[in-house]
């Protein structure tokens, strides 16, 4: 019987989570705000088009992570 080790992704904690959600929504802030010269212009333009994508990734990278927190929460 080999189990596998415990990571952080797979079976985060509540001060993981909470973490990483900061992290994200600095980070992603921070993007924006370098971006787009302070809002002055769009996001959404062709030019921004690899910030959009990892900001995008980010996103979807912290919610699967709050996903494996709430499957694991309501597991035990």
């Amino acid at each position: 019987m080999n189990k596998k080790p415990k990571n952080f992704f797979a079976n985060p904690s509540k001060g993981a989570m909470i973490f990483f959600f900061v992290i994200c929504f600095v980070s992603n802030i921070l993007l924006i705000l370098s971006a787009t010269d302070l809002f002055r212009e769009s996001l959404f333009q062709a030019k921004n088009i690899l910030l959009t994508g990892i900001m995008s990734l980010s996103i979807l990278t912290t919610f699967k992570l709050y996903t494996n927190f709430l499957k694991n929460k309501y597991s035990k």
